[in-house]
């Protein structure tokens, strides 16, 4: 039964959370859930997940608190049935792409699954891009691998020049169609090869040297917070030509 043994089960889940910077104490709700669920499996007699949510509203009468722990619930559920990660929004992402996809596009995204899944935990990550990558295909009426274009793949991922999707989702896929070359050779290969080249932006964070950290007035006492961020501020403003914030 899935709800026996979460503790292991959802360890792909917390790291993806913990990388995409979900505070601490989310991250602890959702293992303790996921612990409590295994511990009161066989008290409850819970036969799958769909027998859970009928007890929390049992055990939580305040609306907010029950609201709360469903969201927890439905978070670890949809991971372990459906390979789905949380959006970032709500904790509960909408329903996965995969129960959509044709028989075809569901066979590469199977094949990648498990092929990536034998080497590490990145496999949750790959099964939810290429879910997305082929269904936004479907949804242009491309239903088969010997239909899909290059216009079609670059549609995929930017419309009129606005990009749709980024670097991360555009990796996975390429990540979990690499992994089915062996087995699907120049199909696959083609479907490579039109992805576009999408650079991995990062963060611009501005750093005060060593000596701009002295404070004038008080060599002996380092800059606060505040004092440093204006200082920061002052030299992107000198550097842009931008004017001084009112």
């Amino acid at each position: 039964m899935e709800i026996f043994n979460l503790n292991e089960k959802v360890e792909g889940l917390v790291s993806y959370l913990q990388e995409t910077g979900y505070s601490a104490m989310y991250i602890g709700y959702v293992k303790k859930m996921a612990e409590w669920l295994s511990e009161n499996a066989n008290h409850y007699k819970w036969q799958s997940f769909s027998d859970v949510e009928p007890t929390l509203k049992e055990l939580w009468s305040n609306k907010y608190t029950y609201r709360n722990k469903v969201r927890l619930l439905r978070v670890i559920c949809q991971y372990i049935e459906n390979g789905l990660l949380p959006d970032g929004c709500k904790h509960y992402s909408k329903p996965h792409h995969y129960e959509l996809l044709g028989a075809e596009y569901k066979d590469v995204t199977d094949m990648a699954f498990n092929m990536v899944d034998r080497r590490c935990k990145f496999s949750i990550n790959v099964k939810y891009a290429l879910s997305s990558f082929f269904f936004r295909l479907q949804e242009m009426g491309v239903y088969s691998f010997e239909s899909i274009t290059e216009d079609a793949v670059l549609e995929v991922f930017s419309k009129d020049r606005k990009p749709k999707m980024g670097h991360s989702l555009k990796y996975s896929v390429e990540y979990g169609l690499k992994a089915c070359l062996p087995h699907y050779g120049k199909s696959v290969e083609r479907i490579i090869a039109y992805l576009p080249s999408i650079p991995n932006m990062r963060k611009n964070i501005q750093y005060l040297t060593e000596q701009e950290l002295i404070n004038p007035e008080k060599p002996d006492v380092p800059l606060n917070k505040n004092d440093a961020f204006q200082k920061v501020q002052k030299r992107r403003v000198q550097k842009n030509g931008e004017r001084d914030p009112i």
